[in-house]
């Protein structure tokens, strides 16, 4: 179960921005849908510990990583979550390998046999252990993407967090990826919250939909039963969209 009830006000050159998010939810797939600027990496970000919002809770399985009115705000690190970034995040000075064992290295940086082997595995399952020399900037967009997923599951995480984590794949490889991360997800058991543009990551993914708009969560919708009647997701978020749209053009 995670629980996000969550507010944080930024200020920038061009304005203020609000985030309200504000869900809960036991499902093992929860997916973030929306357009971009609405809130969802903000979300993501607090839920890793990257921000630390204003006021409110946030807890998974009953482990509470933050509480405004508990003084409770633990350390990013002392989290257990997985978290695939838009822009990656490798390590440009470490090889894919070094970067995938950098969460099972030892003192110094040392990998153990076993630490390799599982950082060899992980890159072979995401089909880039030819890689495993290359630094970052040596690598595409969509290689860096595959190593960045490999490195999120290395520690074996309670949760995983992926902010478009198909965008720049190739459409052919897009379909396969979505495959192979729900089988590795289904395989070991880790829940994920994903953030996405894409109706097909909603169809494959989402046994939770929930929908922002302009700072705010304004649908929680559960998705299981259209996956179940076998409706497409874009039936489903166009007006779905547009009722959220409407709701937040009133003010609601």
């Amino acid at each position: 179960m995670i629980k996000v009830h969550v507010k944080k006000k930024l200020r920038g050159r061009h304005g203020n921005f609000v985030l309200g998010a504000d869900f809960e939810s036991s499902a093992r797939h929860l997916v973030l849908f929306g357009s971009s600027g609405s809130g969802k990496t903000l979300t993501l970000s607090a839920i890793a510990g990257l921000v630390r919002p204003d006021e409110g809770h946030i807890s998974i399985d009953g482990d509470v990583l933050f509480d405004s009115q508990e003084k409770i705000f633990r350390p990013a690190r002392t989290r257990h979550i997985g978290y695939l970034l838009q822009d990656y995040a490798l390590f440009p000075h470490l090889s894919a390998l070094g970067n995938v064992g950098f969460a099972l290295s030892g003192p110094f940086g040392r990998l153990s046999g076993e630490a390799r082997r599982q950082s060899l595995a992980l890159l072979e399952r995401f089909e880039v252990a030819h890689l495993a020399d290359r630094l970052p900037g040596e690598m595409s967009g969509g290689q860096r993407q595959r190593v960045a997923l490999a490195r999120a599951l290395a520690a074996n995480p309670k949760i995983l967090l992926l902010d478009e984590p198909f965008s720049a794949l190739d459409p052919l490889l897009r379909i396969r990826m979505r495959k192979e991360i729900r089988s590795v997800l289904d395989e070991l058991d880790i829940p994920v919250v994903i953030i996405t543009h894409d109706p097909d990551d909603v169809e494959a993914f989402a046994d939770m939909l929930v929908v922002y708009s302009q700072g705010r969560t304004r649908q929680c919708l559960d998705y299981q039963p259209y996956r179940l009647r076998g409706v497409r997701a874009s039936d489903v978020l166009v007006p779905l969209v547009q009722e959220v749209e409407s709701q937040a053009l009133a003010g609601a």
